[in-house]
């Protein structure tokens, strides 16, 4: 039987700012966990066989994980459901009122709200891939993997996803015997009125200011709702032979009558992202 990373989801905890994400730990049971922490993929099956460079993300989606039998039944189950349409069902419940608030022209880039949506499986390549748009919103649940660190360093610093995404959620599966320091994700906030150039994919560090810094501790669920105050980055890890484990949750829409869907100009939103629509435009 496959658990619901959002079975749980009463017990977690929201943000304080306004921000939206949230944060659940001890999101599965304990022997439930365990199972799927014990079946974790060998490093080749998501990364391949080559050399693994310093500090670098390595994944393995949701279209491939499902048939590959090198990877156990509790886990392709368990990306099975947490790519489809009873998981969406769950995140809309979770997101709702942030959806409201944060993507108020939904409606008239959609013509239906997100509990109508036609649900695939997220192929490779985004846009430039036509599958992607035969339904409403794409689905994946990633295995991920940051490869060991030879030099102190950050997967990635601050940044904004990118304007197709709805959703994201990371589960951690930090292995028992990593007892590296770093890896933790962060929320921000912009210190200033304006948004960063060169492109939102890539902030400054010394443009924004800390709102939270969440562990990366085993069996904990980070999610976020993707808006233009959704800023997040990773912090640096120590050196180590450990990889920085986790599942990636995501949805993504590519059927709006504008790309950007979720950039739009909201009267309480600051003049950056109200402003933000054209910078993507031109930067990403």
């Amino acid at each position: 039987m496959v658990h619901s990373l959002l079975e749980t989801v009463s017990k977690g905890r929201r943000s304080a700012d306004g921000l939206p994400y949230m944060v659940l730990e001890d999101a599965l049971p304990a022997d439930y966990y365990a199972q799927l922490e014990a079946s974790w993929p060998a490093t080749e099956t998501i990364a391949g066989a080559n050399d693994l460079k310093n500090n670098r993300p390595y994944r393995i989606g949701s279209t491939d994980a499902i048939g590959d039998t090198r990877i156990a039944p509790i886990w392709r189950e368990f990306v099975a459901y947490h790519s489809g349409s009873q998981f969406l069902r769950d995140v809309h419940d979770l997101w709702r009122s942030d959806i409201e608030r944060l993507h108020r022209f939904w409606p008239q880039n959609f013509g239906k709200g997100l509990e109508s949506f036609g649900v695939g499986t997220r192929s490779p390549g985004k846009h430039s891939n036509g599958s992607n748009t035969d339904h409403d919103i794409v689905m994946d649940c990633q295995f991920v993997i940051n490869s060991p660190v030879t030099e102190v360093s950050t997967v990635r610093g601050p940044h904004l996803d990118g304007p197709h995404k709805l959703f994201a959620g990371l589960f951690y599966l930090r292995h028992p015997d990593d007892d590296s320091s770093g890896g933790d994700l962060e929320f921000y906030r912009l210190k200033g009125s304006r948004w960063p150039k060169p492109k939102p994919s890539r902030i400054d560090p010394d443009q924004v200011e800390l709102i939270e810094r969440i562990p990366y501790r085993a069996n904990t669920l980070v999610m976020f709702l993707n808006s233009p105050i959704s800023v997040h980055g990773v912090t640096a890890r120590s050196t180590t032979a450990h990889v920085r484990r986790y599942m990636n949750l995501l949805g993504e829409c590519y059927r709006g009558r504008h790309s950007d869907f979720f950039i739009t100009p909201a009267p309480e939103l600051p003049y950056w992202a109200r402003t933000l629509r054209a910078r993507v435009n031109r930067y990403v």
